[in-house]
């Protein structure tokens, strides 16, 4: 990054929702029910109903949880699917491996 840049730009760091916080957990799902109604489908999904398997697989993260959901969104688009499902989520979601390593680096 050149110094010009350095001084133009400001760093903003988003914490995850945490799951011992129930404002943050209801504040998470509606940044899933927001998500849902943004998806592009014949029928809106019903994300909420899995939102602990999001809330599990992202971390709490939201832009870990906006990646997972393009990454399923197009694979949804390709299977020609009216709708995103459950078994979208779970054939986009990270391995177990990616989760861990992810894991230890949003306790730091």
């Amino acid at each position: 990054m050149s110094a010009q840049l350095c001084r133009r730009s400001l760093d903003i760091h988003f914490e995850r929702y945490k799951v011992e916080n129930e404002e943050d957990l209801k504040a998470f799902r509606g940044v899933v029910q927001t998500f849902q109604r943004h998806l592009p489908f014949e029928e809106e999904p019903d994300l909420l109903k899995y939102w602990d398997f999001c809330y599990e697989r992202s971390f709490g993260c939201v832009g870990i949880l906006k990646d997972w959901l393009s990454q399923a969104l197009a694979t949804a688009l390709l299977d020609g699917a009216k709708t995103l499902t459950l078994s979208h989520l779970k054939s986009s979601a990270y391995s177990h491996e990616q989760c861990m390593i992810i894991f230890n680096e949003t306790r730091l």
